[in-house]
């Protein structure tokens, strides 16, 4: 992940763990306008896995691994994808998996240069089985409220 650091008046992207990220982090979301280039995390959901039990992941690079089913953006079909498409599937023992809420109405992270869906994407009808298809459900409002869009999603 890169992460924005504002410190004496500068900004940096430094690239962070997702061990390492914490609520409050501004991420890069892979947007190209730049009012939507960042948005802060506002909470982190772990999901605990069985003890011993292999999980399907692809690795995106720079130590950040997705679930295969995990949805990503495909430029190349401009469509949502599993990460399983776009890169090599190996087993691996994870005892958490973790989904991040952003802020507003921009819910994707940039891995290297792999756009992932964060929660609150709808990725399409493909995606039964994770639920990203059903809507774009979140746990936080905007800061722009009343909102139509949190209306339905929170």
């Amino acid at each position: 992940f890169q992460v924005l650091n504002k410190q004496d008046g500068t900004e940096s992207e430094q690239p962070r763990l997702m061990k390492d990220l914490r609520a409050g982090n501004l991420v890069c979301t892979g947007s190209s306008a730049p009012s939507d280039m960042y948005r802060r995390i506002t909470k982190i959901w772990p999901t605990r896995i069985h003890a011993g039990k292999l999980v399907p992941v692809v690795d995106l690079g720079h130590g950040c691994y997705v679930t295969s089913n995990h949805p990503v953006w495909s430029s190349g079909s401009s469509k949502w994808v599993q990460a399983g498409v776009v890169g090599s599937v190996s087993m691996q023992s994870e005892p958490v998996v973790y989904g991040l809420e952003l802020e507003g109405h921009v819910d994707t992270v940039l891995v290297g240069s792999t756009v992932c869906a964060a929660i609150g994407v709808y990725c399409g009808p493909d995606f039964a089985a994770g639920g990203w298809n059903v809507s774009t459900r979140r746990t936080t409002y905007c800061d722009k409220q009343p909102c139509k869009k949190c209306a339905l999603a929170v």
